[in-house]
């Protein structure tokens, strides 16, 4: 690296991470890490603390102030790509899991360990599928008080969910499966690879919106073995579960996933006028809000934006992941307009 290398994470205006190197002895760099006084403060307290056999109060205490302190409400959650694998291999990742010692454990990156770990926590609840998550609420006044802002959300998701899975998910006996009706099923690990990738991103929409917790959600290539209309459903999915008060990251390489954006964001610029056509084409629950939405691509190691504006319209740049299709396109036509000039010449 650069020896003039340096990062800042700003969280707040009191809190602040900055990273450098540093030059050593042996020509060697060392990484050097300087925090504001405001988190300073903080550590300093923690040393007169105990935090072994935390209570629940005391543990919701500790996380509001570190969200008071840093300025973020949301839990983070990174849904990794490759999830067909870890899906897979469902039947013998808790004997995995578990049987791993420590230092293999270590040789798994974070953000897998900790996406693997959600998923074995929250099997379980699924056992009567999301629909009998749903029904079990029903006799649970806390639980629907938590439902209620996002209802309208969770039952455009559970609709969505059933045509992009052809079915829908249980955790039965110790198997995760796809119901086809209430007998047929199949065993997740014999699914197609497209439901294999998007079973638990589905899950993990529904789980976050039940619990209504805020949640910034990073996910990879939702569209991973997708068919085209699956794609623009699970894009719909990700802008209906930012607009319920959540962040979403999305990293793609769809062309279609960034088209269903696209009108997504076309229909939230609507003017009055324009709106309740706007309403007709495009279920209002899915509009996803201009004004808190970017687009971003990388370059050469650079990050650029990728959001258009002309006449205050907001679009993502679609055609820097689809310049395939121009030239694909091109050639096509080119080589039929040969073509049809040669059968013209034969005629003559």
């Amino acid at each position: 690296m650069p020896e003039d290398m340096r990062l800042e994470y700003r969280y707040s205006d009191r809190a602040n991470i900055k990273v450098y190197l540093e030059s050593g002895y042996d020509d060697r760099n060392f990484v050097r890490f300087a925090f504001s006084q405001d988190i300073l403060d903080y550590i300093s307290e923690l040393e007169n603390r105990s935090f072994l056999n935390m209570m629940p109060g005391q543990l919701q205490t500790e996380e509001k102030q570190l969200c008071k302190l840093f300025d973020d409400p949301y839990e983070t959650v990174f849904i990794p790509a490759g999830r067909n694998l870890i899906t897979l291999l469902s039947t013998q990742l808790n004997y995995i899991f578990t049987s791993l010692e420590g230092s293999q454990l270590r040789n798994i990156d974070f953000i897998t360990k900790r996406y693997i770990e959600l998923i074995l926590k929250l099997k379980p609840l699924f056992s009567d599928g999301i629909k009998g998550l749903m029904k079990a609420a029903a006799d649970q006044p806390d639980q629907l008080k938590k439902i209620k802002p996002n209802k309208a959300a969770i039952n455009r998701l559970i609709a969505r969910s059933e045509k992009i899975l052809r079915g829908y998910y249980r955790y039965v006996e110790g198997e995760e499966r796809v119901y086809l009706d209430s007998k047929k099923y199949i065993k997740i690990n014999f699914s197609s690879s497209g439901q294999q990738e998007i079973v638990w991103v589905i899950n993990l929409l529904f789980y976050y919106l039940f619990e209504n917790k805020r949640v910034f959600l990073i996910i990879e290539e939702p569209e991973s073995h997708l068919f085209p209309d699956s794609q623009q459903s699970i894009g719909e999915l990700l802008s209906l579960f930012a607009t319920c008060k959540n962040q979403v990251l999305v990293t793609t390489h769809s062309p279609y996933l960034l088209g269903t954006f696209n009108y997504l964001l076309l229909a939230s610029q609507a003017g009055s006028f324009a709106a309740e056509t706007a309403k007709d084409q495009v279920d209002k629950g899915y509009w996803l809000p201009a004004d808190k939405a970017a687009a971003y691509f990388i370059h050469d190691g650079e990050m650029n934006p990728a959001m258009d504006v002309e006449d205050n319209i907001s679009l993502i740049k679609n055609e820097l992941i689809d310049g395939a299709s121009r030239e694909i396109n091109g050639k096509s036509e080119a080589l039929l307009e040969l073509l049809y000039r040669e059968a013209a010449d034969e005629h003559q």
